[in-house]
């Protein structure tokens, strides 16, 4: 508090609460069964001319800075770099300021600022506890002033000092808390120090040094009855493990700071007010950076119920107290409003978007009851210029230990703030109230141009929560309809916030946004090559002048294509989409930006190096054709379709066929133009392909050794080039009948064994060679058929041994042997067959003249000795009967089956009879026409196998009477 008296501000009006510590005024909202049917109640705001009217911090004090007393020398605290939120340490106090967690001394001299100065004391000592840097830089409640005041609607016009200096007027931490939230402050105090206070312009006033990611209202140490609760003091001191904490608290006058009173004890710098703050309203703002939990109850003016105290930073200069600092009792019951900032790296979320000019700074819609509301909305417009990423949102807590649920929808189409795509949803707990910062689990996609809504719920909120708008006041809030929304997210029953801008303005509720990057914001080279066969990537920069890019990586796709292709690096010839893929950076958002200019990869000219190719070299012919080919060399693809041309004329005339003859060919590979090459003829060099004539040899040659049969003329043998083999020169014989002891140029004729040898002339083909051995071959006899002999195929029995006579029709054929075997049986035998029977005939051969040894039967054909059929057949005709009677043949009865008398009248056809008695000589036919001419013939049979093999048969003719 300043150390001189304003009358102007000693007045009530500047007594009254300050916002902090008002109760928090809600708008009673019921659910209707249809539709929502709040009844608002207007918060406890005092007006003057339109301005918020907050109780100064100004005491009744002097100017005179009072020389210091006795010094209680301070508790030393362990040093440290860096804090966060621990178990409490096993000792009785500490001491912030001794741990490189606060920073010196400050003094606000005669401005009512100490609010600005107890949360800039918070907020740079989050620095070094959050990690952001070793040692705290220390930040300026002058700038602070201005953002709460002046930021949004800047009208310097209207704050006519002195009643209406901004730096007399009073403030709280939900002004601080609302303007850095906005993004206006902290900023350093060198560069807007304490001896310069003045309103400021406001391109100054909007500029932000760290971000605000939290500022957590602490509970206070005792109750409304003054009795101590454990658990909160345990709060305060666990937060002062990751940072010094403002707290408010009733200050008297500058008398009572100085000189013994009941709350004041200058010899101990010891501070205790036993009366409730409803009676002593808190007007002053310090910082706690340490305490003793030993600190003695004696040590106080008015002893309070027990010992224990606060270290206090206090804002007055370093030669008031105990240098600057002094002791507030655990039990003061004017404390409240005990708050702890958190800062984060400057747009570590993104940049603001909000609708709330004001912030929090009490009023809202009760949530006592089940048919209350539980839920807020902001719906927010994406800007034109490029898409955007949303990272985190920010809202408030009313009351501790509240449940938090954040859903955002996307691209909505309707009126209400669920009308959208969901994109994401989160829930949290937050210990306290007040101001905290949220970070989405993955950002989502905003569209130029398009609406969002941020919901924030309440689920299970206490009584005493209020969903938290701002204030209509002063003129610094502006709510349209479609922005903000008060409702119940589950049931989807929503009303807009402008049914009751008289007394709300819009939900507390931030979001944090970064632009993607756009195509402007890069360039890329090269922007074209030449395909070689391996993958060709482009290098992406950042365009001049452009900063707070994350880190850029480069992503390719076909043309036309609405996102890159994973993995793609562009090989093939081809027009390609360059993506610029950006990680989130200090500025921008992550992205996936398509290039407007293509990446092309033009095709390449085929060069030898690029082609995989055989079959070039010397062989020896062989008959078959030389042929190169070609593919593509490895990593070459798109080659067009290869095709080997060859010259055997030094290149004047080419030709698609592959040589076969001997001879010297150039070689080229025709290109026609593919995916990734252009057509093109490739030489192939001077080396091409070389085939020499072949040395004859037996593996090339078609010799014909076989044996031959005698003829009596030369036999020769025959040598030709083997099937497929052209070119092969004139071939002169030898024979050799005494082992190569003599040789001649005649074919032989008489049988033998003769050796054989080549001399063979140089062909197109084919080399010379003489002496060529060939091997030997035999004249020999000829081979014995069937059809060297006849036979007699069949005779009558005679009783007696009857010949085939088998005879030879060639001449010079050697000593024949004939052999049967008779039908039925196995064996073989030269014994001449002599029964009525069937025989098969073979013949053996020896050596003769001009036929070879026939060693093995050689089958003939077959012989057959029939059976000798009736003989004396007589004929007698009486009463209209025949009689046919006859003698056997000389054939023994037991070569016979049966008999069968055939008969026919003159003019029929013949009728037989079968008798098998083979005795049966004599039958008679009755049933026979009268005075008819009748014809009989009697045969004999012989059954061999089943079938009747043998007959022969007598015949004679009689009329019957």
């Amino acid at each position: 508090m300043p150390k001189t008296l304003k009358s102007l501000l000693a007045t009530f009006s500047s007594l009254l609460l300050i916002l902090a510590l008002w109760p928090l005024a809600g708008h009673h909202l019921a659910f209707a069964q249809d539709s929502l049917d709040p009844t608002p109640v207007s918060p406890a705001l005092s007006i003057n001319d339109g301005r918020i009217n907050v109780a100064s911090d100004r005491a009744a004090i002097d100017d005179a800075h009072y020389p210091q007393a006795a010094s209680r020398k301070l508790r030393q605290g362990a040093a440290a770099a860096s804090f966060s939120l621990v178990d409490l340490p096993d000792v009785n106090g500490y001491d912030a300021s001794k741990a490189a967690l606060s920073t010196a001394v400050k003094d606000q001299g005669n401005m009512g600022i100490c609010w600005a100065f107890g949360a800039c004391a918070s907020a740079e000592s989050s620095e070094v506890a959050g990690h952001l840097q070793a040692s705290a830089t220390e930040l300026s409640p002058i700038h602070l002033v201005n953002a709460a005041y002046n930021a949004q609607t800047y009208s310097p016009t209207k704050l006519d000092a002195p009643s209406d200096d901004i730096f007399a007027i009073g403030g709280n931490d939900y002004f601080s808390v609302a303007a850095m939230a906005k993004g206006f402050g902290p900023m350093p105090l060198s560069q807007y120090p304490i001896s310069n206070a003045q309103v400021l312009p406001l391109a100054q006033i909007d500029q932000q040094a760290y971000s605000l990611d939290s500022a957590r209202h602490l509970p206070d140490p005792c109750d409304s009855q003054g009795t101590l609760s454990q658990d909160n003091l345990d709060a305060i001191k666990a937060a002062l493990q990751n940072g010094v904490c403002d707290i408010s608290y009733y200050s008297v006058n500058q008398s009572g700071m100085h000189s013994p009173t009941t709350n004041w004890n200058p010899a101990k710098y010891a501070y205790y007010d036993s009366k409730a703050s409803d009676q002593e309203i808190n007007n002053h703002t310090v910082s706690i950076v340490g305490w003793d939990d030993d600190f003695s109850a004696t040590n106080f003016s008015s002893r309070p119920a027990g010992k224990g105290a606060f270290l206090i930073k206090n804002s007055w200069g370093s030669s008031w107290g105990d240098q600057g600092y002094f002791w507030l009792s655990y039990y003061d019951q004017s404390i409240s409003d005990i708050w702890q900032y958190q800062l984060e790296a400057k747009d570590a979320e993104g940049t603001v978007q909000n609708l709330d000019s004001l912030g929090y700074l009490g009023a809202g819609f009760t949530m006592s009851g089940a048919s209350d509301p539980d839920s807020e909305a902001n719906v927010f417009t994406v800007p034109t210029d490029a898409n955007y990423d949303l990272n985190a949102v920010s809202f408030y807590t009313t009351t501790a230990n509240q449940q938090v649920q954040v859903k955002v929808y996307t691209d909505l189409s309707g009126t209400n703030p669920d009308s959208g795509s969901l994109a994401a949803i989160g829930s949290l707990n937050e210990t306290y109230a007040g101001y905290y910062s949220y970070d989405l689990a993955k950002s989502v996609n905003l569209k130029a141009g398009s609406r969002y809504s941020v919901v924030v719920t309440y689920p299970n909120a206490s009584s005493a929560a209020t969903l938290p708008f701002e204030d209509p006041t002063c003129g610094f809030t502006d709510i349209s309809a479609g922005q903000s929304f008060c409702g119940d997210a589950a049931s989807g029953r929503w009303e807009d916030a402008t049914k009751y801008s008289a007394t709300v303005a819009n939900a507390c509720i931030k979001a944090f946004t970064q632009p993607q990057p756009t195509a402007d914001d890069f360039s890329y080279s090269p922007s074209a090559t030449t395909y070689n066969g391996q993958g060709q990537q482009v290098t992406v920069n950042i365009a001049p002048g452009v900063s707070g890019i994350g880190a850029v990586t480069v992503g390719y796709s076909a043309l036309g294509a609405s996102s890159p292709t994973s993995g793609l690096i562009p090989t093939n010839a081809g027009s390609y989409t360059v993506w610029a893929i950006t990680a989130r950076g200090s500025a921008y958002g992550a992205g996936e930006v398509a290039l407007a200019t293509p990446y092309v990869i033009g095709k390449a000219r085929p060069s030898i190096d690029d082609l995989t190719y055989s079959g070039l070299g010397s062989f020896t012919y062989d008959g078959h054709p030389h042929t190169v080919s070609a593919s593509a060399a490895s990593g070459i693809s798109g080659l067009g379709q290869a095709g080997a041309q060859y010259s055997a004329d030094g290149g004047a005339s080419w030709s698609t066929a592959a040589p076969t003859d001997a001879g010297h060919y150039l070689a080229q590979i025709g290109l026609a133009e593919g995916a990734n090459y252009l057509s093109g003829t490739i030489d192939l060099g001077s080396s091409g392909i070389t085939i020499t004539k072949a040395i004859p040899s037996l593996a090339n040659l078609q010799v014909n050794l076989a044996d031959q049969h005698y003829s009596g003329k030369p036999l020769p043998v025959t040598v030709t080039a083997k099937s497929g083999l052209t070119g092969l020169g004139t071939v002169l014989l030898s024979y050799s009948a005494d082992g190569g002891a003599s040789w001649s140029a005649s074919a032989p004729t008489d049988r033998g064994s003769y050796q054989v040898k080549a001399d063979i002339n140089a062909g197109a083909n084919f080399g010379s060679t003489f002496g060529l051995a060939l091997g030997s071959y035999r004249i020999i006899g000829k081979a014995v058929t069937a059809d060297c002999f006849s036979f007699k195929t069949n005779t009558t029995y005679n009783g007696k041994g009857q010949s085939a006579a088998v005879k030879s029709k060639a001449s010079g054929m050697g000593a024949l042997t004939t052999w049967y075997k008779e039908a039925g049986r196995s064996t073989y035998t030269t014994s001449l067959p002599k029964a009525a029977d069937r025989y098969s005939v073979y013949v053996t051969a020896s050596a003769g003249e001009a036929f070879a040894a026939q060693a093995a039967r050689l089958y003939l054909g077959t012989y057959t000795i029939k059976v000798k059929g009736a003989t004396q057949l007589g004929l007698s005709a009486a009463s209209g009967k025949l009689k046919v009677s006859w003698k056997a043949g000389s054939t023994s009865s037991a070569n016979l089956s049966y008999y069968k008398v055939f008969y026919k009248v003159s003019g029929s056809g013949w009728k037989s009879k079968t008798y098998k008695n083979r005795k049966t000589h004599a039958v008679t036919l009755s049933k026979l026409k009268h005075h008819k001419k009748y014809s009989v013939k009697v045969a004999a049979y012989r059954s061999v196998a089943g079938k009747d093999l043998y007959t022969t048969t007598s015949s004679k003719s009689k009329k019957t009477e």
